[in-house]
């Protein structure tokens, strides 16, 4: 898992300074169907992964969250909204993995499939 989000943090690291357009997939529980689609357009100027101290017994809160600063905008069925504090949050929840193709990123985490690029 660290190998895959080392890689991911490495390519976003380049990116800083551009846009990014974040497709997200959810994934209905204990399938590969997706049943939820938002678009995700920001312009990325910093970003961190958190680790979280205690680990939550229950699965709400993922132990690493990969954490994008920038302002930006959510495209979903409801409409488009700003983010919220200038901020896009990725649980890393499970097993994580990542597959990089021309000027973008996959991230598969069991609950999520996220496809970022890079807009010209």
């Amino acid at each position: 898992m660290a190998h895959s989000i080392f890689e991911l943090t490495e390519w976003l690291e380049s990116q800083k300074g551009k846009t990014l357009l974040i497709n997200k997939g959810e994934l209905l529980t204990g399938k590969n169907k997706i049943f939820d689609n938002d678009q995700i357009k920001l312009s990325l100027t910093d970003m961190s992964v958190k680790n979280i101290e205690r680990h939550d017994e229950d699965g709400y809160l993922a132990d690493q969250e990969l954490i994008l600063y920038g302002d930006g905008t959510i495209m979903s069925d409801e409409g488009e909204f700003d983010l919220p504090q200038s901020v896009y949050e990725i649980p890393l929840v499970g097993s994580v993995h990542m597959e990089q193709e021309k000027g973008a990123v996959k991230v598969e985490t069991e609950k999520a499939v996220y496809t970022i690029k890079n807009v010209h």
